[in-house]
């Protein structure tokens, strides 16, 4: 019997499955035929999970494995939280109708939830993985690293793949991860965020419990993590709603583009702009990476 999870009114499966459809690269979850796939790692047990659109709710089921109660709850609340489905969005769209272009954002992505990271590690990894290269690099060189260094199922003759745990990342070499290139300082800094999770407490449940700013210093003085990548995970994965990486290049190019500007904006118009958006800087942000799809 599946899980059902009910859905809120301002909620779009087809942009959600659009927005993790974005790369044939991507490893840790699988789209096929209006299903997604997902492999989660839930009292000490490799589940499989299968989400569908069911109309008013979300269909879950775990097709590898029988699950008990507390691992039908875990699945719950991994999805709920992945695709941000707690989140009122409503004041978002009424924020939006006061600007000429967030009203055809918010139009062109009606009901996009913020597809983030459950998981601190993933997340600032990615991020890592990222810094400073383009998107497709990216997706090839995390791919390697997952394949090598996560742990995995085969189902029905195909590979599904989980995100290796901090105690297995410390343990690697920064040559171990050159070999995937990695570069020297992309890889130190991967050993230190792992570090800073496995042995300096650094965990989810803290950041939220701080300020925005006290978490993001918190972030910054793990060395590696700067603004950027301090403010991609804190949107993404803490979930601060003000929190935006105001360096980011998809950023640029979806305002440059929405905003039909010459060149991509100033860092004084980036800062006003957040300013102006406040605590709906996040979804923003999210939206005007979605619009980039469009031009793919």
């Amino acid at each position: 019997m599946g899980i059902t999870i009910k859905i809120p009114k301002e909620f779009s499966f087809k942009a959600g499955y659009r927005f993790l459809d974005r790369s044939d690269k991507e490893c840790l979850h699988r789209v096929n035929e209006g299903k997604v796939y997902k492999l989660l790692l839930i009292d000490g047990e490799l589940l499989l999970i299968q989400i569908e659109d069911s109309g008013d709710a979300l269909t879950v089921n775990c097709i590898n494995k029988k699950v008990n109660n507390a691992q039908t709850k875990a699945i719950k609340s991994y999805v709920i939280e992945w695709w941000d489905l707690d989140y009122y969005l409503k004041p978002f769209y009424r924020f939006c109708k006061k600007d000429k272009m967030l009203k055809k954002l918010s139009d062109d992505h009606h009901g996009l939830r913020m597809i983030g990271f459950p998981d601190l590690l993933e997340c600032l990894v990615w991020a890592i993985i990222g810094q400073q290269i383009n998107l497709n690099f990216a997706y090839i060189i995390k791919r390697r690293f997952v394949e090598k260094y996560g742990i995995s199922i085969v189902h029905q003759g195909q590979s599904y793949f989980h995100f290796p745990d901090a105690e297995s990342v410390s343990q690697l070499t920064v040559e171990a991860l050159k070999e995937l290139k990695f570069s020297r300082q992309k890889a130190n800094y991967t050993l230190n965020v792992a570090n800073a999770i496995l042995h300096e407490g650094l965990n989810k449940n803290a950041l939220k419990e701080m300020g925005y700013a006290e978490a993001k210093a918190t972030l910054k003085n793990i060395k590696g993590v700067g603004d950027w990548t301090a403010d991609y995970a804190l949107m993404k994965c803490i979930r601060y709603p003000n929190a935006i990486p105001l360096g980011d290049v998809g950023l640029h190019n979806a305002l440059k583009a929405q905003l039909k500007l010459e060149a991509k904006p100033s860092k004084v118009v980036l800062k006003q702009l957040a300013e102006k958006w406040a605590i709906h800087s996040g979804y923003v942000c999210f939206y005007l990476w979605s619009s980039l799809l469009n031009n793919n």
